[in-house]
């Protein structure tokens, strides 16, 4: 009989305690188990996380690998290694690598083609190279262009 008393003391104590954990912390009730879960999806999280990275890492590279193409185009048109049309053609081939570029150009400057279209974004990165002889280029074909509409 004394075991009985003690089975049902420690059973009520143990009722007690659920009871008191469940009032003070409610969500417990409704998720049992639930950080085991939070870790799942926070894993999951974390993976997608990292895919977005790494995704937005390699449109970066390729966004600075053109910046960086556009630049020594810039500088071989200046020193009269290339012609401007030769250096618009390239344009629109590195827009075309890219079709947010692509999109880009086509929203920004006027043209009927993309060949147009890419001479204007030629002569505005010209002006707006921060070199004065550039500069200059880049206004006499901004000139040259809007003329020829």
């Amino acid at each position: 009989m004394k075991l009985t008393l003690r089975l049902l003391a420690v059973s009520s104590f143990l009722s007690a305690l659920g009871a008191a954990s469940i009032l003070a912390c409610p969500a417990s009730a409704d998720d049992p188990g639930g950080d085991i879960f939070q870790i799942v999806n926070a894993r999951s999280r974390i993976a997608e996380s990292d895919r977005n990275m790494r995704k937005i890492d390699h449109d970066s590279e390729l966004v600075m690998h053109r910046v960086a193409i556009k630049q020594e185009l810039i500088r071989d048109l200046v020193a009269g290694h290339t012609t401007f049309e030769d250096a618009a053609r390239r344009y629109v081939e590195l827009n075309r690598m890219q079709e947010s570029a692509l999109t880009y150009m086509r929203r920004i400057y006027p043209g009927r083609t993309d060949e147009e279209r890419a001479a204007r974004q030629l002569a505005a990165h010209l002006r707006n190279s921060g070199n004065p002889t550039a500069g200059a280029l880049g206004e006499e074909w901004e000139c040259r262009l809007h003329a020829a509409d």
